[in-house]
């Protein structure tokens, strides 16, 4: 399938690997989204090092030749000439939230912002921010795809795939076949941090999930709570000692989360750990405790899921990172692939991200 490399010639055998498959696509030899073979073949058929072959398919994927999906494989993109003709008619892509974006403030959305603007500048196209409304369309004429961030409302979105936009739903996976998925692996990072919480002593820990407003008004569930509040009975269920796990629902955000947490506060026996659905609750509940002279975590220790930028506390929180400049540059590149037609819908992908230690948890029994 691959040419050989001259091993005694003095170009760099990574460079030679690269331009070799280039010509095969060239030459129609190795058609759109066709998938090379994984690295360790490539390897012992060219008797080359991995690091070699690595090399060779990030030059290809600088070039736009070929694109990666983790856990499938590495796939051609399509003929050189073919891309450079498609990306002339390539449109802008419409970032739609649930609510308004504040870059200046929201390091969630801002981030997730820079991934699709990063990707968007490389192919001379625009990011155009929208709202969503579930009895208005966004003006499609001059849009090629749309990043649909934490909106579930199927029927919305249905409508916008069923017109022939590219749409990539980020932070929820829903039944519809026609969008693509972009989320964040939650139960890792809700793993993670329940296990820290009883590997430290608490045995006596609050969970508050999250709520949201929908366009329509209504308060629901946060889509996340379920694989968060599912995650962490797993991991209590599986513990060889006793836990308390009290659940408590929030509108998400600083303010909900600080006047539930009065409330908490008023309760005769205190948990002794508080797992918030995410930082910005988090933060609500630390200024809470701090505001009745209740330290943390040297009183109560608190986790949250996020890795979002502090706005009122001076404590790093105890969290599971997001990689949202991550999440942005994957969809941008999807809906990219999308628009030149050389994928399908009906891709999903899972972001990693990362503990974060932080200062907000310490061991049970050296808490006060």
């Amino acid at each position: 399938m691959l040419s050989q490399v001259d091993k005694k010639s003095n170009i760099p055998l990574y460079i030679q690997l690269a331009e070799s498959i280039k010509k095969e696509v060239k030459d129609g030899e190795l058609g759109p989204n066709y998938r090379l073979p994984f690295m360790e073949d490539i390897c012992k058929e060219l008797t080359v090092s991995m690091t070699t072959v690595r090399k060779a398919m990030d030059i290809l994927q600088e070039d736009g030749i070929v694109y990666k999906i983790k856990g499938t494989g590495t796939f051609i993109k399509g003929s050189i000439e073919a891309i450079k003709k498609e990306n002339i008619s390539l449109k802008d892509i419409c970032f739609l939230s649930r609510n308004a974006i504040d870059l200046e403030s929201d390091s969630f959305y801002s981030e997730i912002y820079k991934g699709i603007f990063k990707v968007a500048r490389e192919n001379n196209i625009n990011v155009i921010i929208s709202t969503c409304n579930p009895n208005k369309l966004p003006d499609i004429k001059n849009i090629g795809g749309v990043f649909a961030l934490e909106i579930d409302d199927e029927r919305y979105l249905n409508s916008i795939a069923e017109s022939g936009i590219p749409v990539v739903v980020g932070d929820y996976i829903l039944s519809l076949s026609n969008c693509d998925y972009v989320t964040y692996d939650i139960y890792k990072g809700a793993r993670m941090l329940i296990k820290t919480l009883i590997d430290k002593g608490h045995r006596e820990i609050v969970y508050l999930g999250g709520m949201i407003r929908t366009p329509y008004g209504r308060s629901i569930a946060e889509n996340g709570n379920g694989i968060r509040l599912n995650t962490i009975n797993e991991v209590i269920e599986r513990s060889e000692t006793k836990i308390n796990l009290t659940v408590y629902s929030t509108t998400i955000g600083i303010h909900a989360s600080y006047d539930l947490t009065k409330e908490i506060l008023k309760q005769e026996h205190l948990p002794t750990a508080i797992f918030a659905f995410d930082d910005a609750v988090a933060e609500g509940v630390i200024s809470c405790l701090q505001d009745n002279k209740i330290k943390v975590p040297e009183d109560i220790s608190v986790v949250g899921m996020g890795g979002y930028k502090n706005r009122r506390i001076n404590k790093k929180i105890t969290s599971f990172s997001y990689e949202n400049k991550k999440m942005g540059e994957i969809t941008a590149e999807r809906l990219i692939q999308r628009m030149l037609g050389d994928v399908n819908a009906g891709f999903t992908m899972l972001i990693d991200g990362k503990f974060i230690p932080g200062e907000t948890v310490a061991s049970a029994k050296d808490m006060k």
